[in-house]
């Protein structure tokens, strides 16, 4: 065992190893901690701990397996290149600290661009708060139960039992792969300290306090894409931008919801200004910035592989463009390398387990991703609404394009006609300026192609918004291209700036419908069609015991109503109309996807709506006709006037 004068050759040894090469002194450290750390998880771990009982008893895999079996396999294999990284350490761990390439060099820019920039932001947040307090939809509530808050479990005898979602199921609950692990574990953090602050009496989430760390992701978009375009060398270009995102309604719609849509698009463009802040001046510190947030952004939203791939290919080429010839070449491809191989190796520790979760919900099978999918998408990348709600008819309350183009032809086509010529003029200006400013043509225009062609090559279940990600590139080619044809070289910057203000408000007349929509009700307003059936949203309120509520297969309500009972026939319910009358309890039926019901159970929605045994409460639209809610109250009958079956047909 070692005495004094042993600790004290060895901090002697440290002391003068750190003085020799401080940065390898720290790598070391490091990578021993991180060894440590993986290490711990193979020794202590058991791959085989109640997997194979689940198994043989035909249970489903829970999160926490999936962590113990795959979750230990990459421990193991990380173990191994770890412990080889760290013996190689001194010889990639490479000097190369004299990079300077002047011409990716941010442009100084005064109190004009901050304040301009912050107005966006102020703006963005403006539309985005409005939003908070509305009721969760689908996504947002699978998340509440599963993964961020909890759920209602119905008992036998009809009491309710809460069961909190651990930690781990935020890290590894992914049998839908709409987990947004960042925002999930930032969104527990956020509802746990209102509650900590607030203690409500009932469990019911404070929808504000959930979505908080959405909103806050979503304002450090606006003020991202702005930096990026500045670090570009555009700086009244990334002031427009800013400003496109922001008023955008898709943007402001996720930047106001509790899912990790907001949080991936400020990391897509921090991530390519931390590009190019590595291919400016290539120290470890700046590639190791850029590999952290590859990984945040990977690791919030899966679906960015094929981004990266175009990310990573033309940082490569940027590289070998730009130190050609050089001795600065093969150290910075050793520090872009390490950059990307420490994130890759966090990301599949933590993200292999939630992957090995995917199969089942990919053998669902795809969606359809004909010329109606397409529609769809380019109208929500341009408007932020659907193009047009297809077999739901034509109807003023829910926004469509097509109306819009109707009623404004020339302001709709002509807007979209000036939005691609300048979206071309802003890629053709990239290529222009050559080098790693022409790989970013490929960055802002190639992942979302790839991305539709991928998802039609494998079938998959692609759905539009998995294209949002597209928003801050498309807003800064058009803001480059105007930027180009009204630059203040030559027309001075009251033109630029008359010019930026006519196309944003523009755009705003052509998403008019959608932004109003948005902010005056709910995507979904299931906290609202709760409310009319049950007066105390606290589920275990006493008297809610007095209400009974059908629903149709729409099991995500059950976040704010959880004692709601499934209704798959006229049968089904025709024996609750028989319970409510012998109980002496009210019965409802709270339904939204009302097309989707009267194709799979006419006779239950004639049963509903036109036997004269309910009277409807209320019919609350959604953004969309599927999400509009239905409520029916029965107003009850003798016994003997409840048919014992529905007649035959």
């Amino acid at each position: 065992m070692a005495g004094p004068g042993g600790f004290a050759a060895l901090r002697a040894r440290l002391a003068a190893a750190r003085a020799r090469d401080p940065g390898l002194y720290r790598v070391r450290w490091g990578l021993g901690i991180a060894l440590a750390i993986t290490a711990f998880v193979v020794l202590t771990g058991n791959p085989m701990e109640g997997v194979p009982e689940r198994v043989a008893e035909g249970k489903t895999l829970r999160g926490i397996d999936y962590w113990r079996t795959y979750g230990w396999a990459v421990a193991l294999g990380n173990s191994v290149l770890l412990a080889v990284l760290l013996a190689t350490s001194r010889r990639w761990f490479v000097r190369d600290e004299h990079v300077q390439v002047p011409a990716l060099q941010a442009p100084r820019t005064g109190r004009v661009f901050a304040v301009v920039l912050l107005a966006a932001v102020v703006a963005g947040g403006f539309l985005s708060v409005q939003r908070l307090g509305q009721s969760f939809w689908d996504d947002e509530e699978y998340n509440m139960n599963r993964s961020i808050d909890g759920e209602y479990v119905v008992g036998r005898d009809g009491a309710l039992d809460f069961r909190e979602a651990k930690w781990r199921d935020a890290f590894w609950y992914y049998y839908i792969p709409n987990n947004h692990v960042p925002h999930t574990l930032l969104a527990r953090i956020s509802l746990g300290a209102w509650r900590l602050v607030a203690q409500p009496e009932s469990r019911v989430a404070s929808e504000p306090a959930v979505r908080t760390p959405a909103f806050i992701a979503g304002l450090l978009s606006i003020a991202s894409v702005g930096l990026l375009l500045r670090q570009l060398g555009f700086p009244a270009a990334g002031l427009l931008a800013a400003w496109l995102l922001a008023m955008h309604p898709w943007h402001f719609r996720y930047a106001s919801e509790a899912r990790g849509y907001s949080l991936m698009l400020f990391l897509l463009t921090a991530s390519l200004t931390l590009l190019l802040r590595a291919l400016e001046q290539g120290s470890w510190r700046r590639w190791a910035a850029f590999g952290a947030a590859q990984f945040l952004l990977l690791w919030t939203y899966v679906g960015l592989g094929l981004h990266l791939v175009v990310v990573n290919l033309v940082a490569l080429g940027s590289i070998v463009w730009l130190h050609r010839g050089t001795p600065h070449l093969a150290p910075q491809i050793v520090r872009w390398t390490a950059a990307n191989l420490f994130g890759a190796m966090l990301w599949l520790q933590l993200m292999v387990p939630n992957l090995g979760q995917v199969p089942a919900y990919m053998a669902r099978g795809g969606r359809d991703l004909g010329e109606r999918w397409l529609t769809s998408a380019m109208s929500h990348l341009y408007a932020g609404m659907p193009w047009s709600h297809g077999p739901f008819g034509r109807s003023p309350v829910y926004p469509e394009l097509v109306d819009a183009a109707a009623a404004s032809p020339t302001l709709v086509w002509g807007l979209l006609a000036v939005m691609l010529g300048l979206l071309a003029i802003g890629a053709v200006r990239l290529l222009a300026r050559g080098g790693v400013h022409a790989g970013f043509v490929a960055i802002f225009l190639l992942p979302g192609p790839l991305t539709y062609v991928l998802g039609v090559v494998q079938e998959a279940n692609l759905y539009v918004w998995y294209l949002v990600f597209m928003l801050p590139s498309l807003a800064a080619l058009v803001a480059l291209g105007l930027a180009t044809l009204v630059s203040p070289r030559w027309a001075g910057g009251a033109i630029t700036a008359g010019a930026g203000v006519a196309l944003v408000v523009a755009h705003l007349g052509v998403t008019s419908t959608a932004r109003t929509a948005l902010l005056e009700r709910s995507f979904k307003p299931a906290r609202e069609s709760v409310r009319l059936t049950r007066a105390n949203p606290d589920p275990e309120a006493p008297e809610n015991r007095q209400v009974v509520t059908g629903h149709y297969r729409d099991f995500t309500q059950l976040y704010y109503d959880p004692a709601m009972l499934g209704v798959e026939s006229p049968e089904a319910l025709l024996e609750l109309m028989r319970q409510a009358d012998a109980d002496g309890r009210a019965l409802y039926m709270n339904f939204g996807r009302r097309r989707r019901l009267g194709k799979r159970q006419p006779e239950l929605l004639e049963l509903i709506e036109n036997s004269g045994r309910f009277e409807k409460i209320a019919e609350l639209p959604g953004f969309e006709p599927p999400w509009t809610r239905h409520v029916w109250r029965y107003l009850g009958s003798p016994q003997a006037r409840i048919p014992k079956r529905l007649p035959d047909s």
